[in-house]
């Protein structure tokens, strides 16, 4: 399909702004078998109901062509369940287990991969910035320089 067939939604009610997009735009050019597995979700008219910063991204990442499974359209919704289906495609249900996250995945990694706000990444830069700094210690009085 066309990128330019494609229609962003006027009415979108969800932006992504500045290092979030830029993010986004990464997961993207490094990781698109995702796009297929989570596809932009079209109307009868072309209009995003779910992807609108992901079909932003594509553009401003060149692509003019999208295979087939990366678009998949919801034709057969009422305009009620159309509404609906933009919030609720938005919306974050659950929570992470951060136990699981902070053992069993790399913090910089999730944060990378556009995960914020996980108890565990205050302590992460503060490691980082301690990795950085070198210190120094007198070999005559044992006093940090």
């Amino acid at each position: 399909m066309k990128v330019t067939d494609i229609k962003s939604n006027p009415n979108n009610p969800r932006i992504i702004k500045d290092e979030k997009f830029e993010k986004l735009k990464k997961s993207i050019k490094e990781f698109p078998k995702m796009m297929a597995l989570r596809p932009m979700v079209i109307n009868q008219d072309n209009i995003v109901l779910g992807g609108n910063m992901r079909l932003k991204a594509l553009k401003e990442l060149g692509y003019t062509e999208l295979p087939n499974e990366w678009v998949k359209r919801a034709e057969d919704l009422t305009d009620e369940e159309a509404r609906r289906f933009i919030i609720a495609d938005n919306v974050g249900f659950g929570e992470h287990d951060w136990d699981i996250l902070a053992n069993q995945w790399d913090s910089i990694k999730l944060r990378d991969w556009g995960l914020e706000g996980f108890p565990f990444e205050i302590e992460t830069k503060e490691q980082e910035i301690k990795e950085d700094k070198q210190i120094e210690i007198c070999d005559k009085c044992g006093r940090q320089i």
